[in-house]
């Protein structure tokens, strides 16, 4: 008899060990799946691809999941500097018929359908950077406009304590960008203005970006903050 017990006691372990494998298997597979269409949205997100983006969004794809930079799709294509856009088929199409907008206008609609799906638009990255922070140091004005819109916090700060002001109104990364010939960055301070932008706000160093543009030497920026009150 106690044999018997003991065979059906080894097998009720063996059963229970098998269940939880099984289980942990299935829960592999669906996380692998989940990440291929995942990755897949953040590189379809770089290259400004949004056929393809809403198509990855309708398989299923995190729209929040974050790559090794903490950066999700939505922060991917914000901070695209302009010399990197690297064009998407539907990039090159409207250039090819003549379009005259700037690349970052055709992020655009990437960006509305990240957030049409609850793309999460004041998350923050590694460097505590927002997608507002990175499209308005790149001068994207067509995404800072589609971000506030969406409620994205115009005073939120990084970790060094500045705004996305700030970032706009300063030109010390541009020879690494390439961002010499920026033409729109007096309008992306302006719509950041416009949206309550703490103009005389401080960074942890105690620069306000009216410092940090004149610094820069961008009269028409320090002109504009001067015009909305800046010390």
């Amino acid at each position: 008899m106690s044999a018997k017990v003991g065979v059906e006691n080894s097998m009720l372990r063996v059963r229970r060990v098998l269940s939880v494998w099984l289980v942990a298997l299935a829960v592999g597979w669906a996380a692998a799946a989940m990440a291929g269409p995942t990755d897949d949205l953040i590189d379809a997100a770089r290259s400004g691809n949004a056929a393809a983006v809403r198509a990855l969004l309708a398989k299923g794809a995190s729209v929040n999941a974050k790559d090794n930079d903490g950066r999700t799709a939505l922060l991917v294509v914000a901070s695209k500097p302009p010399a990197d856009q690297g064009p998407s088929a539907e990039f090159a199409m409207a250039r090819a018929a003549g379009a005259a907008a700037g690349a970052e206008e055709f992020l655009g609609p990437v960006v509305q359908a990240l957030l049409a799906k609850g793309a999460d638009v004041n998350d923050k990255d590694s460097n505590g950077e927002t997608a507002l922070m990175w499209a308005s140091r790149f001068g994207h004005l067509g995404v800072v406009q589609v971000l506030l819109a969406k409620g994205a916090d115009v005073n939120a700060k990084m970790g060094n304590g500045r705004t996305a002001l700030m970032v706009a109104s300063s030109n010390a990364f541009d020879w690494i960008y390439h961002l010499e010939h920026l033409d729109q960055r007096l309008d992306v301070v302006q719509a950041l203005l416009a949206k309550g932008a703490d103009v005389n706000a401080k960074d942890n160093d105690g620069a306000t970006a009216l410092m940090l543009a004149s610094s820069s030497g961008l009269l028409d920026v320090v002109q504009a903050l001067l015009a909305k009150g800046a010390d």
